[in-house]
């Protein structure tokens, strides 16, 4: 299913039942939404992918993308405030903002990768994945709590020179605090890890 804008308006999925999407489900061209209504359902059997300026995913239910996340363009973003469900791979290889709000639940089964200086991703409520890595991006912020499953890794390989990137964690004045669980941790090249108010 692809969401594709015409050239005066927006298109728009709109979704307050429910929606199953056999293939994959992607968003083209500038301005091409897609809205999960309360307690509705998005079911993607292939991956999810937001390729153009402007497109939107907007979940106030739950997501669930059986296979791959991929956000390709700058302005795109995703937005959750309930539950964003992915059995594969988050990848943010050229731009793009992601925000877990503060009742959001993500879980990312594969690898969280986030590759691009105009990336924005950042977390104010539980979000889980199987492995981690920032290289590149200066906007990485964990506001809350958030479980590495396998291995963290923040900055550069050996034998990589792909720009600066900061991990930032901050549990902020008005929140109980934030965290990071990993199961391994491997601080790389050109990276700085900034623990801000309330934070372990």
């Amino acid at each position: 299913m692809t969401v594709y804008d015409s050239s005066t308006s927006p298109s728009t999925l709109w979704n307050e039942g429910g929606v199953t999407v056999t293939g994959n489900l992607s968003c083209e061209n500038e301005n091409a939404y897609v809205y999960n209504g309360n307690n509705h359902t998005i079911s993607v059997a292939g991956n999810l992918s937001l390729i153009n300026n402007n497109d939107l995913v907007y979940n106030n239910g739950t997501v669930n993308v059986s296979g791959n996340i991929f956000m390709t363009n700058t302005s795109a973003e995703i937005i959750n405030n309930d539950s964003l469900l992915c059995a594969g791979d988050f990848e943010m290889t050229a731009g793009g903002a992601f925000h877990n709000n503060d009742n959001g639940i993500a879980s990312i089964t594969g690898k969280t990768y986030i590759y691009n200086t105009n990336s924005r991703w950042m977390n104010d409520g539980h979000y889980t994945t199987g492995s981690f890595e920032n290289k590149n991006c200066e906007q990485v912020f964990n506001n809350c709590y958030m479980t590495v499953l396998g291995e963290f890794y923040l900055g550069n390989k050996p034998g990589e020179d792909l720009g600066h990137c900061y991990f930032i964690l901050d549990g902020g004045e008005d929140k109980s605090g934030a965290y990071v669980e990993a199961n391994s941790f491997t601080f790389g090249k050109l990276a700085d890890l900034w623990l801000g108010n309330k934070s372990f």
